[in-house]
């Protein structure tokens, strides 16, 4: 995982805090992950984590794109 952050988040972060644009390709492929459900429940598609492991999620995100 971490390697995704590095190679697929980091690049470009400071061009996307420049433009303002939301990455909408790069959400995708954090939804193709799992990122965005997280913390919601199976029967929502989710994977019933809860809010810790949503926490280290957003927390390794964080260490490459604010």
């Amino acid at each position: 995982m971490a390697e995704f952050w590095h190679n697929e988040v980091a690049p470009d972060a400071e061009e996307r805090h420049r433009t303002g644009k939301f990455p909408v390709d790069l959400f995708g492929k954090l939804a193709d992950l799992g990122v965005p459900a997280i913390p919601h429940d199976p029967t929502y598609d989710g994977l019933g984590l809860g809010t810790l492991d949503m926490i280290i999620a957003l927390e390794q995100i964080a260490r490459v794109d604010q």
